[in-house]
């Protein structure tokens, strides 16, 4: 007996429904693929950079809380606790809010 046809649309859109997601996951999955990679390569250029200062750092003899960059210091530059311990600055002073 043939399916009424109802029931053959509905099961069409189920299909199509489930094809739609599909696609959608397959889409996002190469989203973040492609955000993964360029992360990767910034990363990289981070590490190669830092290692060029580093070396330039360690020829010239110049530390971490005196280096500077365009003006800005390296000192100043840095804000989290564990990112200034790692380099040996001096924590930033509490900053009160007034109360």
């Amino acid at each position: 007996m043939a399916m009424p046809l109802e029931d053959r649309i509905k099961q069409l859109e189920d299909k199509l429904k489930q094809a739609k997601a599909l696609a959608a996951r397959k889409v996002a999955r190469a989203k973040a693929g492609e955000a993964g990679a360029a992360r990767k390569i910034e990363n990289n250029k981070k590490v190669i950079v830092g290692a060029f200062v580093m070396d330039g750092m360690k020829r010239d003899g110049i530390g971490p809380a005196t280096l500077t960059y365009s003006g800005k210091s390296f000192d100043g530059w840095v804000k989290r606790p564990s990112e200034r311990e790692l380099f040996g600055l001096a924590p930033l002073p509490e900053v009160s809010d007034g109360h």
